[in-house]
């Protein structure tokens, strides 16, 4: 079972995904494969941390440019970014509450980013 389980992880994850799902709730634990598990699992913080991080990159660029740069013509575009990022942001931050840990403590590093990028 291990091999078939291999197998369907390296050829199509959200079938593998919805498989160790059903075994989870059918409690068929000796089937799962739990190696790959708990590196999904582990991948499922650092997906979040890195949508956070672009989230705010985006939105840090985006004030910058609106307040720094002198084109008219472009404000109403940052304006909708701008809002849509926090948007994206108080989403997030409302699924994963413990995200706001990372926030304080990498805020500086994104804001140095930002900079560059504008």
């Amino acid at each position: 079972m291990k091999n078939s389980q291999r197998l369907l992880y390296e050829q199509d994850l959200v079938a593998w995904c919805d498989d160790t799902v059903r075994k989870l709730k059918a409690g068929n634990f000796q089937e799962i494969d739990i190696d790959r598990l708990i590196e999904e699992i582990a991948g499922l913080a650092g997906r979040d941390r890195r949508e956070l991080k672009s989230h705010f990159r985006v939105l840090l660029a985006h004030l910058l440019k609106r307040i720094y740069v002198e084109s008219p013509n472009s404000y109403r575009g940052w304006k909708i970014t701008i809002r849509e990022q926090r948007q994206q942001l108080r989403d997030l931050l409302e699924q994963s509450p413990s995200l706001r840990n990372d926030i304080t403590s990498l805020f500086s590093k994104w804001w140095t980013e930002a900079l560059a990028m504008v």
